[in-house]
């Protein structure tokens, strides 16, 4: 449901086939299994067994933001719990690295233990400047950096700890993130069209990989220039492929 995402989709590589995972057409705040629903689902992250869901406030709270967590089990079963609950209705976006979650909300950017569901500020978007609000997140875990777009550039915090530093000629993105092999990869616009970037993890720059073909937006499967996008919501990949929605 576009207007209301509420359910979870599988899609089988390499073949693309997709089918229903979990949660329904219609928005819902069950916590019951394989019957479970959901409301406004804002981000999807996973530790190769588990899968968690950012449930951006909507039909559930107008208040808060639900981090759950989904644990698959055999013969279609599910297990499922709410491992925290953030005061705000802005949180845009999810990943994890080495038991932890983080989670952008507006202006702050939360670690969740995947554990326990103990929730401490990682970061803050006025040690940047008034008013920074946080868009999306990537992690590289074997970099052991965090990204994070707020709209005026793109930022990297070392998961360890310690002050942000700006990654250059970045300024403009905000879009979609996802980071593998040294690389990050975004989407921007130039000049109307919508464009693929890999911006180098340590140098930072752009450069488009796909995208900015004979029409401002569309949708077409291609090579460089030859593929269109249209409203790219979000990334993720294996360590080889990008996977973009």
């Amino acid at each position: 449901n576009s207007a209301t995402p509420s359910s979870i989709q599988q899609v089988t590589l390499p073949g693309g086939t997709a089918s229903a995972y979990i949660g329904s057409s219609t928005a819902g705040c069950s916590k019951s299994g394989a019957s479970s629903t959901f409301s406004h689902i804002a981000g999807l992250a996973n530790d190769g067994t588990n899968i968690f869901v950012l449930e951006n406030g909507g039909n559930c709270s107008s208040s808060h933001a639900d981090v759950r967590e989904i644990t698959p089990g055999t013969g279609g079963t599910f297990t499922v719990r709410t491992l925290t609950t953030i005061w705000n209705t802005t949180a845009t976006s999810i990943d994890y690295a080495s038991g932890t979650l983080y989670v952008a909300n507006a202006g702050t950017i939360y670690a969740v233990n995947t554990s326990t569901g103990s929730t401490t500020t990682f970061a803050l978007g006025s040690a940047i400047g008034s008013g920074a609000t946080y868009y999306h997140l990537a992690i590289d875990q074997s970099a052991g950096d965090l990204f994070a777009s707020i709209g005026s550039g793109i930022y990297v915090y070392a998961l360890s700890g310690g002050s942000p530093t700006a990654l250059s000629g970045t300024s403009s993105i905000y879009g979609a993130l996802s980071a593998f092999g040294g690389n990050l990869y975004t989407q921007a616009y130039l000049n109307s069209y919508a464009n693929l970037y890999y911006v180098s993890e340590t140098s930072g720059g752009k450069t488009p990989i796909a995208g900015a073909g004979t029409v401002d937006v569309g949708s077409a499967d291609g090579t460089g220039t030859d593929a269109w996008f249209q409203g790219i919501t979000s990334m993720t990949n294996d360590g080889t492929n990008l996977y973009v929605i």
